[in-house]
């Protein structure tokens, strides 16, 4: 919601004061029961996502990095190997998070088991949680670039990078959000 969709909300509330919106914060697979429910009319959530019932509006292609605070700023030296990061203290989202299990995926295919020391429900406090030096948080890089860039964030160095993946903005392919709003979707 912060780095997609908040952007784009005062253009919008100003093109169109009235439209009432109701914003809910969840978890990918959360948000995805929520539109097949029928509560909400459109969702943003982590790819891959199963689901033949969406249609996809807009992809957004994302990058996972690990960053680290000053403490850890020696990582940087040279590129880690996926069990030098697990040896870490490591800060990811809750196990329920799609990204969390895109990550612990990405580990266990190549034999590596991950067990972070925080787990947390809320995106924005990972990098937080890691500029103030508790542990390793894995990221998503476009929306950590400016406390990377500025130095209080840094990017650990990878021997194997994560995939890219996406964020995509899905409604349901048997509901026409034309019945729900007059407003095009290329307008967000």
């Amino acid at each position: 919601i912060k780095h997609l969709l908040l952007p784009h909300l005062e253009r919008f509330h100003k093109a169109y004061p009235q439209v009432r919106l109701s914003i809910l914060n969840r978890t990918s697979r959360e948000s995805m029961e929520l539109l097949q429910s029928g509560i909400i009319d459109v969702a943003f959530v982590n790819l891959p996502m199963e689901g033949e019932s969406m249609r996809i509006h807009h992809s957004f292609p994302i990058h996972d990095v690990f960053v680290a605070g000053q403490r850890f700023h020696h990582l940087t030296e040279r590129p880690q190997s996926l069990q030098d990061l697990a040896e870490q203290p490591l800060i990811l989202l809750e196990r329920k998070s799609n990204t969390r299990r895109h990550i612990e995926s990405f580990f266990l295919e190549r034999g590596v088991a991950v067990s972070p020391e925080i787990e947390l429900a809320s995106y924005d406090l990972l990098s937080q949680f890691a500029r103030i030096d508790l542990g390793i948080s894995c990221v998503v890089k476009e929306f950590c670039q400016e406390q990377i860039q500025n130095g209080e964030l840094f990017e650990v160095p990878m021997k194997e990078a994560l995939p890219e993946r996406s964020i995509a903005m899905v409604s349901l392919k048997n509901v026409s959000l034309a019945n729900n709003c007059n407003v095009s979707l290329a307008e967000i």
